[in-house]
């Protein structure tokens, strides 16, 4: 093998474990919610969950066969959206809900 085969296999080789550890990465942050977990998270019931995902106000779920699942990042992202909304609201001296 040539020097020049050698190295654009090092580079290939270094590639592929760079692309490795960002997939296993993304994947592990990635974790899907049921929807007990959900309603848990926002304090809610089942059914609650599931008018707030048909109004819009909570992320679609994926569907995994006949059971739905939540992407972890999308509910922590509708969170950070929820909180901003919130302190923004705050900032602009308008009054929340209830507490």
């Amino acid at each position: 093998m040539s020097e020049k085969e050698l190295e654009q296999n090092a580079h290939a080789v270094s590639r592929y474990a760079e692309n490795t550890q960002e997939l296993n990465s993304s994947v592990a942050d990635r974790r899907l919610l049921t929807i007990v977990e959900v309603s848990i998270i926002f304090g809610v019931c089942g059914r609650t969950v599931n008018r707030l995902v048909a109004s819009g106000e909570l992320p679609q779920p994926i569907k995994v066969g006949r059971t739905s699942r939540w992407l972890q990042e999308d509910i922590d992202e509708k969170i950070c959206e929820m909180k901003h909304k919130r302190d923004s609201k705050m900032s602009h001296g308008e009054k929340g809900g209830r507490p």
